[in-house]
């Protein structure tokens, strides 16, 4: 084609037809203008589809990570309502007369107060979209927002979490150690309690911890510690919730 259009100009220098030379030039000009302007219009149009395949790829993903969240971290609720109940029925002991309790109404509740509550979330797709850029794709101002301010609060409540977890390893289970006879908790609940075998201080009542002020410190600090959990998770969950409202409405 550049040959074609090269031979016409040549012919037409050669019959001394410089004006229309001059014109045909600048037509030719002017196509290869238009040339380039639709390639790159094309190329643009190329780009904008890639682009968008990818955002709907990374937002779909994204949305099935946000649904399994919103799952574990309800799961991880009705586990931290269950510790709230369990240490504030202990503190009611602490006021309650002796004989109307039993050993083992208080060893059961303990086994479930002791427990360290942590979500294990799954982040990748969102780790992916910081690390990678991909959340710039996403065209809501207020979703993206929404996404990069979600390792902040990820990081605020695992912080938690870990204050709760060291105050149960490093004052709770220690008092525990010394007041309760595990064996003898583990003789009627464990699954290896044929194992185990039965103690060797029956004469034992883990009723005796609830003459401690110590024991009640620990399980009222256990109390408030558990519903300060419940509310981080309550609001992580809410905030995932608006998430997957949020990418639905995409």
């Amino acid at each position: 084609m550049i040959k074609f259009f090269r031979h016409i100009r040549q012919n037409l220098l050669a019959e001394g037809k410089t004006r229309k030379y001059f014109k045909y030039a600048i037509g030719e000009i002017i196509l290869v203008v238009i040339g380039i302007l639709i390639a790159l219009q094309i190329n643009n149009w190329n780009t904008t589809k890639i682009t968008q395949q990818e955002s709907q790829d990374f937002t779909s993903r994204l949305l099935k990570e946000v649904k399994y969240n919103i799952q574990i971290t309800q799961d991880e609720i009705g586990r931290e309502k269950n510790q709230i109940s369990s240490s504030n029925n202990i503190l009611k002991m602490f006021n309650t007369e002796r004989s109307k309790l039993k050993s083992q109404s208080l060893d059961s509740l303990l086994y479930i107060v002791i427990g360290k509550n942590r979500i294990d979330l799954k982040l990748s797709t969102l780790n992916e979209g910081l690390n990678t850029g991909k959340i710039a794709l996403i065209a809501s101002d207020s979703l993206r927002d929404l996404l990069y301010g979600l390792q902040t609060e990820v990081d605020e409540l695992q912080y938690n979490e870990g204050v709760s977890a060291e105050d149960i390893d490093s004052h709770l289970t220690p008092f525990l150690y010394e007041h309760l006879n595990w064996r003898k908790m583990d003789s009627k609940s464990s699954p290896w309690k044929e194992q185990s075998g039965e103690t060797g201080f029956p004469e034992h009542n883990s009723l005796e911890a609830l003459n401690y002020m110590l024991f009640e410190n620990l399980i009222d600090n256990r109390f408030f510690n558990s519903r300060e959990q419940l509310d981080d998770y309550q609001n992580l969950k809410s905030i995932f919730e608006l998430l997957e409202k949020m990418i639905k409405n995409q």
